[in-house]
């Protein structure tokens, strides 16, 4: 089946020409607010183009019941799986059977998948931040000191796969001290020694520059209403390696003073396709067309401009 690239810019699923049946199977992502998530944009067209009777939808869940509820009944709705993003990586963990070892080591979950009748959480984020990194930057984080900025469910994820992948110390700064600090003790006992937590309000400017990476995992900057940044032009140095996992807007106020001061910089659109690319694959157990995925988001951001 083939898409016209050019019609997908504010295509909805039926000008697409799909139109779900009783056989339908759902997939969606759990959060607040979704308003602006290309999530479903990017999982709908990888299954028109594999043909798939498959329909990804926004389901925004601003309280913790609700959250159970829907993820306790998934079953009764033809879902088969689920994204989890921002507030409820870490809280619906409770609502589940099991857990895959990508979730367990970190704590946090960002796919839900129903295997063998039971509720399993996974997590991509980390893996698609570092596939990511590495095309960007053709090299890794071995030996490399770390500033993480945050302490969510996505900092978890990432702070995990790069220790995983030989960092060798992290420096977690977030706003809420309890949080940090729970991050590093769990990181603690994974990684001894080589994690530690400064509370934001302790960060002194230019302390970013003692570090070989800095990464952005919180949601200041995004959109384009938001140019606040974390970190102010003092704290990048010329060769450093600077992401920002946020991906609208493409590029943030952080990343900009990053780029001033000859920072090499990565957004968050790598990492967004590639955990959903992961994510696809656990659901439906083929590898989805990343580079379409690519496209569509590339063309999403083009037409906003546009307008």
């Amino acid at each position: 089946m083939s898409i016209n690239l050019g019609d997908l810019k504010e295509a909805s699923i039926c000008d697409m020409g799909f139109i779900p049946t009783v056989n339908t199977k759902y997939l969606g992502i759990l959060g607040f607010p979704l308003s602006k998530s290309l999530s479903p944009r990017l999982h709908n067209v990888c299954f028109r183009k594999l043909g798939l009777d498959y329909l990804y939808l926004p389901l925004e869940v601003k309280d913790e019941e609700a959250l159970r509820r829907i993820v306790e009944n998934m079953g009764y709705y033809n879902f088969v799986g689920f994204n989890v993003t921002v507030p409820w990586k870490e809280k619906v963990i409770q609502f589940l059977d099991e857990l895959d070892e990508s979730a367990s080591l970190c704590g946090a979950v960002n796919t839900i998948a129903v295997i063998d009748g039971k509720r399993v959480g996974y997590n991509t984020d980390g893996k698609g931040f570092m596939m990511s990194f590495r095309e960007a930057f053709g090299e890794g984080v071995a030996g490399k000191k770390v500033l993480i900025l945050g302490a969510g469910g996505s900092a978890r994820s990432i702070s995990v796969e790069m220790l995983l992948n030989g960092a060798d110390l992290l420096l977690i700064v977030n706003r809420s001290i309890e949080k940090g600090e729970k991050l590093v003790k769990d990181l603690e006992k994974l990684f001894p020694g080589r994690a530690k937590f400064l509370p934001l309000s302790d960060l002194k400017m230019g302390k970013g520059k003692e570090f070989d990476v800095v990464v952005n995992t919180t949601s200041v900057g995004m959109y384009a209403s938001d140019r606040d940044s974390l970190l102010s032009k003092e704290d990048f140095k010329m060769g450093q390696l600077v992401c920002d996992i946020v991906y609208d807007p493409p590029v943030t106020k952080m990343l900009e003073y990053a780029e001033k001061a000859g920072a090499k910089t990565l957004s968050g659109r790598g990492m967004l396709i590639y955990q959903a690319a992961l994510a696809f694959k656990i659901w439906i157990g083929v590898y989805p067309d990343t580079q379409l995925m690519f496209r569509v988001f590339d063309s999403h951001f083009e037409n906003l401009e546009r307008n």
